[in-house]
């Protein structure tokens, strides 16, 4: 476990390449190497947004302020989602069109 190793020990693991290693790559690889964290942060982000929009909802013992409120969080979490999704087919896309393998494959 992380909390029972010494910070030479936890040194030593990540210069053996446990964890990120993005020394001497370039930035496209870097992004590269975490849009797939990224797009699974931001999808996981979105579903909690949705849900606390519809917790609010229910919440809202139908004051017109409260479900107003509620819905605008729903709605937003929806158009977010719908974002990320057309940004990974634009991605897609992209990478189909220009033959880029390393967009074909990114989240394979």
């Amino acid at each position: 476990m992380l909390a029972q190793k010494s910070i030479t020990e936890i040194e030593t693991d990540v210069y053996n390449g446990s964890g990120f290693n993005f020394s001497g790559q370039k930035i496209a690889d870097v992004i590269g190497d975490l849009l797939p964290y990224i797009f699974a942060a931001t999808g996981a982000a979105l579903v909690i947004y949705i849900v606390w929009g519809g917790i609010s909802l229910m919440l809202s013992m139908g004051e017109p302020k409260a479900v107003a409120a509620a819905r605008s969080k729903i709605t937003t979490g929806i158009i977010g989602a719908l974002v990320v999704v057309f940004a990974y087919l634009i991605m897609q896309l992209l990478g189909n069109i220009f033959n880029l393998q390393d967009f074909s494959t990114l989240f394979k």
